[in-house]
């Protein structure tokens, strides 16, 4: 299909066109550019029938009105003006002259097969015919009643040759007075021509309306079956609306005798598809007239080239009759009208997206928009019977349709397009979160994830007359108000000491860290994001003046580490001193990390070794290395006979058994560890008792 009728997409009856189902007008009033004789007060609103916005027009009531009636002009520019239609809604009535032919007489077969109707139920085109003779003989009888016209357009045709039928003196003139007051007038086919008829003779009166639309008559003829869309303004609109760069078929016609004339000011709406021309050939002068039309208007004048095929025709073209014959209805006598020829044309603005609940990796954001219009401006002339032509007011007015939804996508480009998918009116199809605007205009996005660097959302908004707005690109992490900063707690070796910690910290402020006090540790440095090492003490403080991204702090703690010697003597000599105490070197391997450790009592021979005491030793790791050295101090005459290493106390895992006299304990495995060294007398024989050792002798241990 690639008609619409206004107020359905498929046929529909028009019948409700403004008496219900239209939405309100919009709060901003329109402005008065120039004030003139009578006042002019237009509103922009929306039709939800229709779906189209229209613009709702009411002035001054004028006493004493001639027959001219009240005539609305529009602009879209506030320079170029036209006639347009009061009638959009109402019936309209329309005298078909038919050139004495019976089969000709067929236009209200046509509208009434339409369907259209008003808000009444009625037919929305009310055609009565007339044959041309008739007219001719009487015009005033067939155009008027009590001097009151009773049509808003006359329709001439449709037939080849115009059945070689033209006006008379007198028609041609009542015409005139017609045109006059603003009412329309349709010429069909072979009506106005520069070709001698059929029976050699001219259409001299029909003629006389040439340059009135813009016409220089001729010899020319440029025809086809198809004719497209070449203006899809107003006249293309309503009451059906054609899709866009439409291409029509109608029955064979022709132009014949006229050239078209733009710098007349009139317009072709429809033109013969240049690719089809069966009929002549395409005529263009260096004053850029040409042949090839087959619908043109000019104010409250049109030609159309039906008729030529002798009765026949498409719906299309009944259709394109349709709208001809409404658009021309320009003269009313009511004051106030309904003007279903603007159209917002404007995209909206760039949807604007804000963050609103939840966190990163699942958040919800609200998207907005607001619509912006198509300015046009107004005026209207009342024909009045003592004071001649009144003009109102100028107004301005913004025609804006409203926000209908958005559509959007997530991915990992920073510019990606949104897909717009369209039906054959043009109307977007796709749109994923849909607005009601006469309540609210925005919306919501679910589910967001905006912890990765390189995930993108991309929307647009579109208006209620199918614009679409420009993109908004946003990194999705961007939408997030807050940072999050998070810490992890670890030793040196990264073994997680504490829980991981997360914070939301606001964008742009300052973020200050103090490490926790762990028990057990103390805080050696922090790493920001995988990077190096930088060294803390106890009270100092971590201070980022400006966050604006994630950060991950690591935060590095030393742990005290333990290690718990004993020391058991396995045998003793009666010449040999019994040892008191024992000495144990730790070391890192450095010289500086040297220390020397006393054991706990050792033990006596006659004693069992399970129940030793010991000696338990903590101290902070000062250097990076987990691998400590242990070299056990031999006491005078005696030998190690073995030293074990356990984990979780004495009786534990043993991890170590060995006869060296140094050994290694790797603390990134375990933070305490059991060392009991076995002695043992050497048996040898002396006079006196040695001393256990220098260290001991100036402590002044005593010797049992």
């Amino acid at each position: 299909m690639i008609f619409k009728i206004f107020f359905k997409k498929r046929m529909f009856l028009i019948a409700i066109l403004s008496f219900f189902c239209i939405g309100g007008a919009y709060a901003q009033a329109s402005s008065v550019i120039r004030e003139q004789d009578f006042r002019l007060k237009v509103q922009n609103q929306w039709d939800k029938t229709a779906k189209k916005s229209f613009a709702k027009l009411e002035w001054d009531t004028i006493p004493n009105m001639a027959g001219g009636g009240y005539t609305l002009y529009q602009s879209e520019d506030g320079n170029h003006w036209e006639a347009k239609s009061t009638k959009y809604g109402q019936a309209i009535k329309v005298l078909n002259v038919f050139p004495d032919v019976a089969r000709s007489n067929t236009l209200k077969t046509w509208m009434d097969g339409l369907g259209l109707k008003d808000r009444y139920g009625n037919n929305l085109i009310q055609v009565t015919a007339v044959s041309l003779g008739n007219f001719n003989s009487d015009p005033v009888r067939y155009l008027k009643n009590n001097n009151d016209y009773m049509y808003d357009v006359i329709m001439f045709g449709s037939w080849d040759w115009n059945a070689n039928r033209d006006l008379v003196q007198r028609s041609a003139d009542e015409l005139q007075y017609f045109i006059n007051s603003g009412r329309g007038v349709l010429f069909g086919h072979d009506t106005i021509t520069g070709q001698r008829q059929s029976n050699g003779a001219y259409h001299n009166y029909f003629n006389r309306f040439a340059a009135q639309l813009g016409f220089t008559l001729s010899t020319t003829a440029t025809g086809s079956t198809r004719v497209k869309v070449k203006n899809d303004g107003y006249m293309m609109k309503y009451p059906f609306e054609l899709a866009n760069s439409v291409v029509l078929t109608t029955p064979i016609s022709h132009s014949f005798g006229q050239l078209f004339d733009p710098s007349r000011g009139g317009t072709i709406w429809l033109e013969y598809e240049t690719s089809s021309i069966t009929w002549g050939s395409i005529f263009t002068n260096e004053q850029n007239m040409t042949s090839n039309f087959y619908l043109a208007t000019n104010k409250n004048l049109g030609m159309i080239q039906t008729g030529h095929s002798n009765g026949a025709s498409t719906v299309d073209e009944r259709k394109i009759l349709a709208n001809t014959l409404y658009n021309l209805a320009q003269v009313t006598m009511d004051s106030k009208a309904d003007d279903y020829t603007v159209k917002d044309t404007v995209r909206p603005d760039k949807p604007k997206i804000t963050y609103m609940t939840g966190d990163q990796d699942n958040f919800r954001a609200r998207i907005e928009a607001n619509d912006t219009g198509k300015r046009y401006q107004w005026f209207v002339e009342a024909d009045t019977k003592d004071r001649g032509i009144l003009r109102s007011d100028r107004v301005e007015e913004e025609i804006k349709s409203d926000i209908q939804g958005y559509i959007y996508k997530v991915d990992d480009s920073p510019v990606s397009s949104v897909p717009i998918e369209r039906n054959e009116y043009g109307e977007v199809t796709n749109i994923q979160l849909s607005v009601n605007p006469d309540s609210i205009k925005y919306s919501f996005l679910e589910g967001l994830n905006g912890t990765s660097n390189h995930r993108y959302l991309h929307a647009v908004a579109v208006d209620r007359a199918n614009n679409v707005s420009e993109t908004t690109h946003v990194k999705l992490k961007d939408l997030m108000p807050f940072v999050l900063i998070t810490k992890n707690y670890q030793d040196e070796f990264g073994k997680e000491i504490r829980s991981t910690e997360v914070q939301r910290v606001y964008k742009d402020s300052q973020f200050v860290l103090l490490p926790s006090v762990i028990p057990g540790y103390r805080i050696k440095g922090y790493q920001l994001d995988e990077g190096v090492l930088v060294p803390l003490k106890n009270t100092d403080i971590i201070r980022m003046d400006k966050v604006v991204e994630n950060h991950r702090f690591n935060l590095v703690y030393t742990q005290k580490i333990r290690l718990v010697v004993r020391q058991v003597v396995q045998s003793l000599h009666p010449d040999i001193v019994e040892p008191f105490y024992g000495l144990m070197n730790v070391s890192t391997g450095k010289k500086e990390s040297q220390q020397r450790l006393k054991t706990a009592l050792v033990g006596k021979s006659s004693k069992s070794s399970e129940n030793l005491t010991e000696s338990s030793y903590s101290f902070w790791r000062t250097t990076d290395k987990e691998i400590f050295e242990v070299e056990p101090v031999i006491p005078m005459y005696y030998r190690i006979t073995q030293s074990t290493v356990n984990k979780d106390g004495f009786k534990g895992e043993q991890v170590l058994a060995t006869s060296a006299q140094k050994f290694s304990l790797d603390y990134s495995k375990a933070d305490t560890y059991y060392v009991t060294v076995y002695l043992d007398a050497r048996g040898l024989h002396t006079n006196r008792p040695a001393l256990y050792s220098r260290q001991l002798f100036q402590e002044n241990i005593k010797i049992k």
